[in-house]
C-alpha cells in the first residue's frame, strides 16, 4: 500500500506529465479513481508537513534571561486599585 507521501509524488508527476488522468494512470498501473480522489484529499489537508527527523542528538535550549518587573517597587498593597466586589459575580 502506497504512502501519503508517495501519493502525493505520483499526483506531482501527473500534473506536470500534462496527460490525462486515464492516460497516466494506465502508463503507471492504477486507476484515474485513485489519481482524482488523492489529488482532492492532498488539496483538502494542505500543503503538507515534513515528517520531523528522527535524531540521537541530544535537544538544544535557548538561553533564558530573565529581568525584573518593569513596576514600581515602592507602591503599597492598599493603594494599588481595586475592582468592586459586584464586578466578580456573574450578571443575571
Amino acid at each position: 500500500m502506497a504512502t501519503r507521501a508517495e501519493w502525493a509524488e505520483r499526483v506531482d508527476r501527473w500534473a506536470r506529465s500534462g496527460l490525462s488522468a486515464e492516460k497516466f494512470a494506465r502508463r503507471e498501473g492504477y486507476k484515474p479513481k485513485q489519481l482524482y480522489w488523492w489529488r482532492w484529499k492532498l488539496r483538502a489537508e494542505g500543503p503538507s508537513q515534513p515528517a520531523p527527523l528522527r535524531s540521537t542528538e541530544a535537544p538544544r535550549f535557548l538561553p533564558v534571561h530573565v529581568v525584573a518587573d518593569a513596576a514600581p517597587s515602592n507602591a503599597s498593597p492598599s493603594s494599588r486599585r481595586r475592582s468592586p466586589r459586584s464586578a466578580w459575580r456573574s450578571r443575571r
